[in-house]
């Protein structure tokens, strides 16, 4: 027997147990005493061996690796679809670690220029964080996100800093009664800047956008006087329960919330959405 068939049983017995592995997953639909990063490795490392492999002649070993490689990757993209909505939010939703600060910095840029502050990149990285491992989007423990992002931010560059993070979030801020920060600007015009296309497919993904329609239909049965800022298209389309229309009209009401508000003037429209204690700072 030479290397090659010696290496490719072993990657064969790897993908078998693996497979194993996601089989479990599948039946379980939750995951517990295993280090996700740990399978990442790994995993990214099957990949480089699907390169290595056949460039080194192991033609049996890359055909096994393969299957060791799929096998990787269908457990974590199961990891994935069964984390709570909060964790997959920062991996591929609305908050994607590897889009939403890419974003913001543009729509900082387009409110207040350049990004001179090397901090301000720290702030787009860390301020949605929070959502990891939440139930939630919209409820308390939803709300509370900004807190992880503000500690760090904080423990990093000061009190100021904390609460440029903190204050990200309009409903924090109003249940602070505390004025928004510059970066919920820049978070809200992302809503503006990102188009349905790209947005939708992820939020359905994620489950996301059943939550926050559900919250829009819920605010669109409920008018507050003369001064609501819901114009009736936008209270039509979050009524229709239509991802496509809700978003549209996501993206109309934020315009002229930012065009209120990004110069500073109090926050009338946004209303506290779960009394109780006070979160923790």
């Amino acid at each position: 027997m030479n290397g090659d068939l010696i290496n490719a049983l072993f990657e064969f017995g790897a993908a078998l147990c693996l497979g194993r592995n996601v089989a479990q997953l599948r039946r379980d639909k939750r995951v517990q005493g295993v280090c996700v990063s740990s399978t990442v490795f790994f995993t990214l490392w099957g990949y480089w061996n699907v390169w290595f492999y056949p460039s080194n002649g192991f033609i049996l070993s890359c055909v096994a690796g393969l299957l060791v490689v799929a096998a990787n990757t269908a457990w974590v993209c199961l990891v994935a679809a069964y984390s709570p909505i909060g964790t997959r939010s920062v991996l591929y939703g609305v908050h994607a670690f590897w889009l939403h600060p890419f974003l913001i910095a543009i729509g900082w840029w387009r409110l207040y220029g350049f990004l001179w502050d090397p901090r301000l990149w720290v702030a787009f990285f860390v301020h949605d964080l929070g959502y990891w491992d939440k139930p939630n989007m919209d409820g308390p423990e939803g709300e509370s996100h900004p807190e992880l992002g503000a500690a760090i931010m904080r423990r990093l560059f000061g009190k100021e800093w904390g609460d440029f993070c903190l204050l990200h979030s309009r409903y924090y801020a109003k249940r602070l009664d505390r004025p928004v920060s510059r970066l919920c600007h820049a978070d809200k015009y992302v809503i503006i800047l990102e188009p349905s296309w790209l947005y939708l497919p992820r939020t359905m993904a994620t489950g996301e956008v059943w939550e926050f329609i559900a919250v829009a239909r819920a605010r669109a049965n409920t008018v507050t006087g003369p001064s609501d800022p819901l114009n009736k298209s936008e209270r039509d389309d979050f009524a229709s329960g239509d991802p496509w229309r809700w978003h549209r009209s996501v993206q109309s009401y934020m315009r002229r919330w930012l065009a209120h508000h990004k110069d500073g003037a109090a926050d009338t429209w946004t209303r506290v959405r779960h009394k109780g204690e006070a979160f923790s700072q």
